[in-house]
């Protein structure tokens, strides 16, 4: 019986869901293909992991369980609309018509 790596997608971040199996699938290979055998402690799918954090903090964002001002530099992503495009993430919300970080 296998374990994931991170902890399940809180159901307020449903839309986290695509990059949250990304993480673990990637996680799963590196752990049982190489880490396990001793070739690399360092986790090559890290960055799949940010983005999967930065979209729960979108979410946490745009459904209002946290301001702007709460959040660390790098805990959003640069751009959220764009990312929130490149990521395909359709969040269920009212439509805000976009987001400014600054």
């Amino acid at each position: 019986m296998g374990s994931n790596l991170s902890a399940p997608v809180p159901v307020f971040a449903k839309e986290c869901t695509k990059l949250n199996e990304k993480f673990n699938d990637c996680s799963d290979k590196w752990y049982k293909g190489e880490f396990l055998k001793g070739e690399s402690t360092e986790n090559p799918c890290s960055f799949l992991f940010q983005e999967f954090a930065q979209c729960v903090n979108v979410a946490l964002l745009l459904k209002d369980f946290k301001s702007i001002e709460e959040f660390q530099e790098g805990d959003l992503p640069d751009d959220i609309n764009e990312f929130i495009q490149e990521n395909d993430i359709k969040f269920d919300i009212a439509d805000r018509g976009g987001f400014d970080k600054k």
